[in-house]
């Protein structure tokens, strides 16, 4: 179980680690005939270039197990982030169906390579070896995809299940303790606001009534002369009474 599982992590690292060793040992080792023994090699090339063509066949799904393919997120970025899982899954989705449709492409190629009993020039090893690198790499595309398929959906259906959970779990004390201080708050500034305002239109028509209202101490001071100018001339009259008499 654990070589499975170290094969699967480490599958396409340890087949490229291989080609892209040998490459550069069939290169190193051309450039050393050739310079040291002036001697060339017939093979080498015919050798590196496949090599090449497995290792990058091979590196798709390296790169789509790592997630390191070259892509354009601008559009993603602009997007909320409980959607990205999706807008994820629907590209792996897209990616596999290219694999499906093409493996069985890739394997009439390799029909076709087999059945012609075709051979490499310098070599001369069957062209089937060759032509079985894109059966395995769309294969192996499949696999991969498949697999990043069901971590986003772990994923999102991970943070899907959280987030409704979240919600229905009972909240404990010091939680309610905040939600009930901030709505205290919430009320006693509304209710500072609204009276507040009726506070200030009190004032307002409390000023407007007393300054439209009559003077009383006014009306009082003239009612009071008049009395006494009135007993005043009452007095004189009298007196001039007494007089003429």
């Amino acid at each position: 179980m654990r070589i499975i599982k170290w094969m699967d992590k480490h599958l396409e690292e340890l087949i490229l680690s291989v080609l892209l060793s040998g490459i550069a040992v069939v290169m190193i080792l051309q450039v050393i005939c050739r310079y040291g023994f002036n001697y060339s090699l017939s093979w080498s090339d015919e050798l590196a270039r496949y090599l090449l063509v497995w290792s990058t066949f091979l590196s798709v799904s390296f790169c789509i197990k790592n997630h390191i393919s070259i892509k354009i997120d601008q559009f993603q970025n602009m997007l909320p982030e409980d959607i990205i899982p999706w807008i994820k899954m629907l590209r792996h989705t897209l990616v596999f169906i290219f694999s499906l449709i093409m493996i069985p492409y890739t394997l009439t190629l390799l029909r076709q390579s087999v059945s012609s009993h075709a051979t490499s020039a310098a070599l001369r090893i069957p062209m089937y070896y060759i032509q079985s690198a894109p059966l395995v790499c769309f294969s192996l595309l499949a696999l991969r995809t498949l697999e990043a398929w069901i971590k986003e959906f772990k994923k999102s259906s991970m943070s899907m299940l959280k987030s409704v959970f979240d919600g229905m779990k009972p909240k404990t004390l010091a939680e309610l303790k905040a939600e009930e201080e901030k709505e205290k708050a919430e009320w006693k500034q509304l209710a500072e606001k609204e009276l507040g305002g009726e506070s200030d239109t009190a004032l307002n028509a409390r000023f407007t009534i007393e300054s439209n209202k009559p003077d009383m101490t006014s009306s009082d001071e003239s009612k009071g002369s008049f009395e006494g100018y009135e007993s005043e001339s009452n007095y004189e009259n009298s007196a001039e009474r007494k007089d003429s008499k």
